[in-house]
């Protein structure tokens, strides 16, 4: 089976420089011609090689990025100091908000990819943040394209929708806000190609005492990072820890994710410092008349 998500022009170039590297020469290890298969029906450069695509995208738990951000969504004055809105004025106010929460994955061209791979790799977690102060946890989905640089995906529409009864007496003026925390998460991902088989080279006059040499996949990708052979920052090579013989190329990556969540609805009496032209903000030593948190609806 040969390599099917590798590009095979852009592989061979690199192995050409590993087995250079290794055997410390500059004769070609394909004597020109054995790419793909070797004397005796072997294997040659790549073409003993077979490529997969991982089912799961590897990151660190323990390494992120995160900022929390308190927002508000709504923000109103209703004055009834003159009593011209009743005594007391008596409303139901609808404090409703409609958002979808996303998850944004994004990356560097995949080089060295085929061009025209539609698999993608789908992660769905929950992700513990853990700070100095307080531990809380993200939930979200996100796709991995080899092809598309960046990829979002939506949650389902997510909604609050909460009649409040209103009472402003005559002499006061109330104000109502909505505020809910917006938390950012950023986690640094490797999307891998595993290898596995044999690279085979054939000189036409020995090296290091012979003319075949063979290496497996697994050192093979660890002697290509050693070397630097790949000469591309955006992705690194490396050994299996669970199969040495298996090598893999690792793609870098970053998760963005937002999750909205603590609706909590406000109502201040600002009546003694209120002032119109500044209405939407909030007076230092207002007091809460009343304060609740808003429940989430899907």
């Amino acid at each position: 089976m040969a390599l099917q998500f590798i590009d095979k022009k852009y592989i061979a170039a690199i192995l050409i420089d590993v087995w250079q590297n290794y055997l410390n020469t500059e004769k070609d290890p394909t004597s020109g011609k054995y790419y793909t298969s070797g004397p005796n029906n072997s294997g040659g450069l790549y073409g003993g090689l077979t490529d997969t695509l991982a089912d799961k995208l590897a990151y660190d738990p323990g390494k992120y990025f995160f900022s929390p951000h308190q927002k508000t969504q709504m923000n109103a004055t209703y004055d009834n100091r003159d009593g011209k809105m009743g005594n007391p004025m008596e409303k139901d106010v609808d404090v409703t908000f409609t958002w979808e929460d996303s998850t944004t994955t994004e990356h560097s061209k995949t080089t060295g990819i085929t061009t025209g791979v539609t698999e993608e790799i789908a992660l769905s977690t929950s992700f513990a943040v853990v700070e100095a102060s307080f531990t809380t946890t993200i939930s979200f989905e996100a796709t991995h394209s080899w092809t598309d640089t960046e990829t979002k995906t939506k949650s389902a529409s997510k909604s609050i929708n909460l009649p409040l009864p209103l009472v402003v007496p005559e002499g006061k003026a109330y104000q109502v806000v909505l505020t809910y925390n917006e938390d950012a998460l950023t986690v640094d991902y490797l999307a891998k190609v595993f290898l596995s088989g044999t690279s085979w080279a054939y000189f036409d006059s020995p090296v290091n005492g012979k003319k075949i040499h063979s290496l497996d996949a697994g050192t093979l990708c660890k002697l290509i990072n050693k070397y630097g052979s790949a000469k591309n920052p955006e992705s690194s090579y490396g050994q299996n820890s669970k199969d040495l013989k298996q090598g893999f190329i690792a793609y870098k990556g970053k998760i963005n994710a937002t999750q909205n969540h603590n609706f909590v609805v406000r109502v201040f009496d600002v009546t003694a410092n209120y002032d119109p032209s500044t209405s939407k903000s909030i007076p230092k030593n207002a007091k809460v008349v009343n304060q609740q948190k808003v429940p989430i609806s899907n």
